[in-house]
Order: C-alpha cells, then structure tokens, then sequence
C-alpha cells in the first residue's frame, strides 16, 4: 500500500473563484499539508461549467470535461502516479444536480479496480430528507446507496458529525473549519463594536431574516447593538428594521475583510439546526474569531460537538439577567473550543489518513 504520498489528487466540486465552502476547505488543507508535510496537490474540478485559472496558490488545477464515468477513469487515471493517493470531498449536491452522483462512483470503482491507489474520503455530507412531496424524499434511498458504496470503498474516512462517523464507520469525525482565517487572539467583547454579523450564503441569512427577526431585535436590545452587517452575496428577503439600529450590507467580500470584520464584532448570529452546526462554516468562523456565536433554536435538536451555555447561546434562552461578562465567558469558550480543530489538526489527521 502508499506509504507516505508526496502527491495528492484532491477532487472537490469547485474552486475559488467561485464561492464553495467545500472548494475552499479543500484549498485550506492543501495549504496546509503542503507547509506541514511538503505534499503536493493537484486539484481535480469536477463541475465542467467551473471557470477559474489552471492554477491556484501554486497548486494545478485540472477541470473535467464532462461529468461522465469514461471521462473522470480519464483524467483522474491520467494524473494518477505511485506516489499518489486521492482525496475525495464528497458532497453530492456538489458532483449532481440531485445529489446523486453515480457517474462519480462508478468512476472510481473502476479506477481501483485497474490500478491501486489509496483514497480517502470526506463526507461533507450524507444524504438529503424531507417531506414526501419533496425530491429530496424520494431520491434519498439513492443518495444512501452512494455514500455507503463509497463508504466500502474508501481506505479511510472523515467526516464532520459525530453522528455521520457512527453511520459511516468513519475512522474521525472533527469539527469543520474556518475558511476566511483563523487569528491566533482575540479581543475581548468589551472592547469590540457594538455589532451583530449575519455571514454566509442566502440561504442560512434568509432563514435568519424570515424567522429570526425578533430574536434580532432581544439581542439588539440586550446588548445594547447600533449596527447589523449582512455578509455575502444579496438575499430574496426584505432585511429588517429595528428602531435604533443601522443595517448595512456589506455583499461578498474577501476572506480578509470578512475576518476583520468578525474581530471587531461583538455577535455573530446563525440559523442553523445545532444537531449539524459542527459542519457549518459560519458556526465555525464565529468560534475562530472569538464573537459571542449565538444562534435559533430548533426543537429536538442538540450538538454533540458544541456545547449550549458554553460555546454558544440560543437567543431564546438568554435569561433576563445575562451580563456582558457571562457573554465573554462563551466567547472565550468558543474560541478555546476551535483551537482543538483548527487548520492544521485537519491537515494532520489527513496526512495520517492519506498514508
């Protein structure tokens, strides 16, 4: 078997410069591994319609030219050496418009059986569910079936959850990281803008808008907030108005200046289920930057990563008498819990894993 690969085809959805909190994950880890253990990384895009350089950051890119079985035995076979492993990134949505990538597992099986390799795979993702009226029911036996094909086939496997890990079998399971930086220190909350951030893609924001108004306006209230900072691209809803507070959009902005403006920031707000907010790169930037995360509360639903009272607040659940100190007693506590899962001990545990 690959003992200690110096190369790796890492294959992710998409890349910078288009907006994928997977593409940029991976361009952490690749970042990473290559400044800790000198790997290399070949980037393998598997979204024809991707438009971006054929390199980033020094690394090559390769894109396929259609999402197709014989094309990515192509290319992937072609990029293959003895001193590859392959890093997969899996997320269905991400490699089909369904979430049902069969094309992609095929692919690989094939390739495993004419050549060996070793591959690792990141379940970003498992499967979708909903509603028996919704696509999602009614492709989900199918989105099953994937991930535990894939599952078999990897040599190791990562993931997110907890609760992913037990229903893979997965060997790790660590928090996801923060895309947009990772300061070593922070500020303390007293000495921060008296200011709520509101970052992400649509969709978590207009959940924010559409059904957290008023917890907005009790933390506006509570802590006495002069600004809110919408952060990314522009959302389908009305964003609120609340007497006294100003509401600026920011749109989508460099991870530089997102990470400054996080720093400076007392409150990041999230909608999120806190059964998956260990896989939320909003979650996980808040922690980073030491803001006070503070998020809607879902019934029925409970981290096993992230602990409420301690690493973040409901807003439903701030008692009437919670003080600025009690505030920056679960800052600081979120910010101590990222440190066991920053950058780097992700790129450890890969390199473990690849070898």
């Amino acid at each position: 078997m690959l003992m200690h690969p110096k190369h790796v085809l890492s294959i992710v959805p998409r890349l910078p410069p288009r907006v994928d909190g997977v593409g940029d994950y991976a361009l952490v880890m690749a970042r990473a591994m290559k400044s800790r253990h000198d790997v290399e990384t070949t980037f393998v895009v598997l979204d024809p319609a991707w438009s971006g350089a054929d390199q980033i950051e020094g690394f090559s890119v390769k894109k396929i030219g259609s999402r197709d079985q014989a094309s990515l035995i192509n290319l992937v076979g072609h990029l293959l050496t003895p001193e590859s492993a392959v890093l997969l990134h899996y997320v269905g949505y991400g490699y089909a418009k369904r979430g049902c990538p069969v094309w992609l597992l095929r692919g690989l099986s094939s390739l495993k059986k004419e050549r060996p390799f070793k591959l690792v795979t990141m379940f970003h993702e498992l499967f979708a569910f909903g509603p028996v009226w919704t696509s999602q029911f009614w492709l989900s036996p199918v989105q099953r079936y994937i991930v535990r094909k894939l599952s078999v086939l990897s040599d190791e496997k990562l993931t997110s959850l907890n609760l992913y890990q037990r229903m893979i079998g997965a060997k790790y399971s660590q928090p996801v990281i923060s895309n947009i930086g990772e300061p070593t220190a922070v500020l303390p909350l007293r000495t921060r803008k008296n200011q709520i951030v509101i970052f992400g893609s649509p969709g978590p924001r207009e959940r924010v808008y559409q059904f957290s108004r008023d917890h907005l306006e009790k933390l506006c209230r509570v802590f006495s907030i002069s600004t809110i900072i919408d952060v990314g691209s522009p959302v389908s809803v009305e964003l609120p108005v609340i007497s006294g507070v100003n509401v600026v959009k920011k749109g989508v902005l460099g991870k530089d200046e997102v990470s400054l403006i996080l720093s400076e920031s007392m409150i990041g707000f999230f909608n999120y289920p806190s059964t998956y907010i260990s896989k939320s790169g909003i979650f996980a930037a808040y922690c980073a930057h030491g803001v006070l995360p503070v998020g809607h509360f879902y019934p029925d639903q409970k981290s096993e990563e992230a602990i409420e009272g301690e690493t973040f607040l409901f807003a439903d659940h701030i008692p009437t008498d919670f003080s600025l100190k009690d505030a920056e007693k679960i800052a600081a506590g979120a910010f101590a819990w990222y440190q066991g899962h920053r950058s780097e001990v992700h790129a450890d545990q890969f390199f473990r894993s690849l070898n």
